[in-house]
């Protein structure tokens, strides 16, 4: 497998950026354990060997906030997962990064704050969605939305491809949803 070194270093860079976020002391988010079978696991993805490494946080406000990544043998960062759950009866949107690059390139882009509660969603969390799209959409290309998506995504939900050259602006808005996402935890 190819790897694009813009993929590779995007991801990676956002992977660093991210890490030293949630990895800072805050009131409002601390790292929790995971069992080393889940924390850490080796495998192979066709010929290439790689490790998905797994860190989970959560808070007063967020019942969790699941950290997946997933490198090559020579520590490239292949793909990037978020999902952030907000504890019942928060209104805070349901969080979901996805970025995969197996391939070469920054094949899925997939943004989305899933609504908890109609109003909030309407009020906070639709604004913040439209503003990562329109920033990233004349960049990136859309792919169809997969059907298992239909109720579990909201209306907004970015899901695209990264063409060649264009994979710092995935990355960025990526990093503009969940600084945003951050922002909204800590303000609850």
């Amino acid at each position: 497998m190819t790897v694009n070194a813009n993929t590779s270093d995007c991801l990676g860079r956002l992977k660093c950026e991210l890490l030293s976020r949630l990895e800072a002391p805050s009131d409002f988010l601390a790292g929790s354990e995971l069992p080393p079978q889940l924390a850490r696991r080796r495998g192979q993805i066709g010929d290439t060997a790689v490790e998905l490494t797994t860190r989970r946080y959560a808070g007063p406000v967020l019942e969790s906030l699941t950290f997946a990544s997933i490198s090559d043998a020579d520590n490239r960062c292949r793909s990037l997962t978020l999902i952030g759950f907000p504890r019942p009866g928060s209104p805070l949107p349901i969080l979901g990064v996805d970025l995969i690059a197996f391939r070469g390139t920054l094949s899925l882009v997939a943004l989305d704050y899933a609504p908890t509660s109609r109003s909030y969603w309407t009020e906070v969390a639709a604004p913040i969605l439209e503003q990562v799209r329109k920033r990233a959409l004349p960049e990136l290309k859309l792919r169809k939305r997969p059907e298992f998506t239909r109720d579990a995504f909201s209306d907004l939900a970015l899901i695209a491809a990264s063409p060649r050259g264009n994979e710092d602006t995935a990355c960025q808005a990526a990093w503009s949803l969940i600084e945003a996402y951050l922002e909204l935890v800590k303000q609850s």
